[in-house]
């Protein structure tokens, strides 16, 4: 289980730290409140978030909130990886969408299988 109030401290801490204002912050955090929708990073959901925000917004068909790329030197390699390996998908990267309206709000994930 995600614990919720750890995913909005990071979150919020991310914004403010990128020159957020606490504002757009504190809009963020009541967004990831609500229930996160996991979804998996395929090959082409990350050569659209390496294309930019509009791209990956038209790839997923929801908004992207500024800001939501943390550790963004990750992009590539993680794009690399699922290129040479299309079924590592399954134990990689996820956006993190939030519900209501949906956007997309981060990302992580898993660096291989248990």
């Amino acid at each position: 289980m995600v614990d919720a109030s750890r995913l909005r401290c990071v979150r919020c801490e991310s914004v403010l730290d990128r020159g957020g204002d606490a504002s757009s912050s504190r809009q963020s955090c009541e967004k990831l409140t609500s229930v996160i929708r996991l979804v998996r990073a395929e090959l082409r959901l990350m050569e659209a978030a390496l294309a930019g925000d509009d791209a990956l917004a038209k790839a997923l068909g929801h908004d992207v909130v500024a800001g939501w790329a943390t550790f963004t030197e990750a992009l590539q390699p993680t794009r690399d990886a699922l290129a040479a390996n299309p079924s590592g998908s399954a134990w990689g990267a996820r956006f993190f969408v939030a519900r209501d309206p949906p956007e997309l709000v981060g990302w992580g994930g898993f660096k291989g299988p248990p």
